[in-house]
């Protein structure tokens, strides 16, 4: 019959605990997103229209490369900027790129 008391107030301390934690959580989330408020994003317009860029991963790639890049040169939308990244290409990508 002693236990069940003592669970009880065990069970109590934890879940005050749980609340003081989430409390103290609230306050310094808010404090921080007025001292540190969120980065807006960075748009950057020519001749009125939003500039993109196309990040293309390769790795080994040689056989289709060129028919991506030929396609994406081919697009309308401008501007525009492509950026490959090669990732130690043992064919014959870096070359063709």
């Amino acid at each position: 019959m002693a236990a069940i008391p003592f669970f009880n107030l065990i069970l109590s301390a934890a879940l005050g605990w749980i609340l003081l934690v989430w409390i103290f959580r609230i306050f310094w989330v808010r404090r921080s997103n007025h001292i540190n408020p969120p980065l807006l994003p960075l748009v950057q317009k020519i001749n009125g229209r939003e500039k993109i860029s196309v990040i293309i991963p390769a790795r080994n790639e040689e056989k289709n490369i060129g028919h991506c890049l030929t396609h994406l040169f081919k697009q309308n939308y401008s501007p525009y900027k492509i950026i490959v990244v090669d990732n130690r290409s043992n064919d014959q990508t870096p070359h063709l790129l």
